[in-house]
């Protein structure tokens, strides 16, 4: 049985579980080594906020019988000469003030395979520590565990990401998410996970109105952002279409006139569409008569009439019998809708009769302008 119990002596192989300041040692981290051995002197790689980090074993400390590795003084560690797997260890070594939480830690005793082990680090973190300049959000987490499982559920959410990496909020994220804010305003947030954001910073958050969503549990982290982004999503869709004309097709009822002027007051009936005061009404040549004060049913004042509605409205500009006449046609003035993204918008509101008659009123406008050059 024990013929067939098998340590592996190579090099050791580990994962970074904390790194910390110890008073009299600096910064040093706490490792698990799972599989081969670490001795003191060893070369290692690990990963780094600026890529990997290669460094010398100073010390490897085991806390003395009784005491525990997180939170024992110096005074109670013992130095040890090498540790074996399965273990843990805290490690003293020189440039671990950047090191990542998570990042996995290789021992290299043959200088021929150091470049093969940053090769190996670097693959493993490339795909969770993110710098673009794409419009998306910031995220800083704890750990490279924790980084990699919010990156993970963004991507699967469809959330662009501008920047993801290990540490507390510094300046540079704040002004990363003030570029994206100019650009997208939705997306100027900072996702910080187990992270603190120094109190020193509260001046630039405010002024530059970044939105910081902190959570202690990665779901309640997601669901804060998508609560808000959908919050913001609705504030951007109400803002375009308040600015939009909607497409609407009506008819002057013949002998619903209240008054022929000053303004005109007509019953209409919405064939297509719909209509909102505050719209102007062109004629089938494309010419405009007046714009739509008020809207009322059975004398209660409504802010939109839809397709089938029979409803009173008064016309600023209009004289029923030079202008306008009984039973004509008339059609809302819409306006093309350039920007890409408002143009989404509006059209996902819209119906599919609607669209065609909004197309069918921009045609109507433009061989007015065609024949006005002509």
């Amino acid at each position: 049985m024990l013929d067939g119990l098998k340590i592996f002596k190579g090099p050791g192989l580990g994962t970074v579980l904390e790194v910390k300041e110890e008073p009299g040692l600096g910064t040093v981290l706490t490792a698990i080594i799972y599989d081969g051995v670490i001795k003191k002197g060893d070369t290692i790689v690990l990963g780094g906020t600026g890529g990997p980090i290669v460094t010398n074993v100073r010390a490897l400390l085991r806390p003395k019988p009784l005491a525990e590795i997180r939170v024992t003084p110096r005074s109670r560690f013992q130095n040890v000469e090498e540790v074996k797997a399965a273990s843990g260890i805290m490690i003293a070594a020189p440039g671990l003030d950047k090191a990542i939480a998570g990042s996995p830690l290789i021992v290299v005793r043959d200088p021929t395979l150091l470049g093969r082990a940053k090769k190996e680090i670097e693959e493993e973190i490339s795909g969770i520590i993110i710098y673009t300049d794409r419009a998306g959000v910031v995220v800083k987490a704890d750990t490279l565990g924790s980084l990699e499982a919010i990156v993970n559920q963004l991507r699967s959410k469809e959330i662009p990401i501008r920047k993801a990496d290990i540490g507390d909020v510094s300046k540079t994220d704040i002004f990363e998410a003030m570029i994206v804010r100019r650009e997208e305003e939705k997306y100027g947030v900072i996702l910080a996970f187990n992270v603190k954001v120094p109190s020193r910073l509260k001046k630039e958050i405010e002024k530059g109105k970044i939105v910081i969503i902190d959570n202690v549990v990665i779901y309640g982290l997601i669901e804060k952002l998508e609560e808000y982004l959908e919050k913001k999503r609705e504030e951007e869709k109400l803002r375009v279409l308040s600015s939009l004309i909607y497409p609407c097709e009506l008819e002057v009822l013949p002998g619903y006139v209240f008054r022929r002027s000053n303004p005109a007051i007509v019953g209409v009936r919405i064939l297509k569409g719909r209509l909102r005061p505050g719209t102007y009404l062109l004629n089938d040549k494309g010419k405009r008569v007046g714009i739509v004060m008020e809207i009322q049913d059975e004398g209660l004042r409504k802010m939109e009439a839809i397709a089938g509605q029979e409803v009173a409205i008064s016309i600023r500009g209009a004289t029923v019998g030079r202008n306008v006449k009984e039973g004509q046609i008339l059609y809302s003035d819409v306006k093309p809708v350039y920007d890409p993204k408002s143009r989404s918008i509006f059209f996902s509101v819209l119906s599919e009769e609607e669209k065609e008659l909004y197309q069918r009123i921009l045609d109507l406008k433009l061989s007015l302008e065609e024949g006005v050059e002509s």
